[in-house]
This record gives C-alpha cells, structure tokens and sequence, in this order.
C-alpha cells in the first residue's frame, strides 16, 4: 500500500474530506490532529491501524490517552469547543514547582536541539527564557 493509498483510507475511515492532491511529503500536513477526529473515547480510531503490520499494537499504544482526556474532552464538547489536543487531568504530584522545574527543562532540551540544528536565532530566543508560570486554568468557551 502507497503512502497515498494509506492516506485515503484514512481520509474516508475518519470522515474527512481531504484534498489528497498533493506532493507526497505534503502528506502529513493534511493529516495533521488525525486523532483528534476520534475523540473522545477512540471510537473508530482502529480504522487508522488496520492496515499497518503492528496495527493492533500501535493501537493499543493510544487507548489509554483517549481514556485518560476522556472527561476533559467530553467537558470541552459541553462547552460547545473542540480540544485542539489531548489534555489529560492534573495530576495532584505535579505541583507548580515541579511543573516549573519540567517546563524550564523542557527549554534546555530546545536549545541543545537548536544548537544540534544549528538554528541561531532560535538558540539566541530561547536563552531569553529564565522563567516559566502555570496558568491555572483555561476557560475553552470564552478563548
């Protein structure tokens, strides 16, 4: 099965009404927040792995993310939006600090993949960040 073989069945399986008319590295753009189409429980999302040669094992990989933002997802859905990603619940370990420590590490990786790129102006950007914040909460129907 071609790249655009695969990408069809996926197109008509997630209901989609994607232009496939495109260069083959074009590809993953068009289905760029595929699995945002099966949310929230996943349901359909098999459709995605059938074809693959570990199809049931990849699957079995994403369940539990549509498990665990379920609720959320669902709650969003409530609110009238759509999540533009999976938002699992906060989890009670994960105080501020700890977040700040995570986010702040998460920019020091940034920028050891930037140097490894050898992207300058994002090196020089990223070394402008000292300090992180949590924001507590996000209100989806009002943003």
């Amino acid at each position: 099965m071609t790249n655009f073989e695969y990408a069809s069945r996926i197109n008509e399986a997630a209901g989609l009404d994607l232009d496939l008319d495109c260069e083959e590295i074009d590809l993953q753009d068009k289905l760029y927040g595929l699995f945002q189409c099966f949310m929230p429980d996943g349901a359909g999302v098999d459709s995605v792995f059938a074809p693959l040669q570990n199809g049931a094992e990849l699957q079995a990989r994403i369940m539990p993310i549509y498990v665990a933002t379920a609720q959320q997802t669902r709650e969003a859905f409530d609110q009238g939006v759509a999540p533009g990603y999976f938002c699992p619940p906060q989890d009670p370990k994960f105080d501020d600090k700890a977040l700040k420590s995570l986010a702040l590490a998460y920019v020091r990786n940034l920028k050891i993949f930037a140097e490894f790129l050898g992207k300058s102006e994002l090196l020089k950007m990223l070394g402008e960040i000292k300090s992180a914040r949590m924001q507590e909460g996000f209100d989806f129907a009002h943003h």
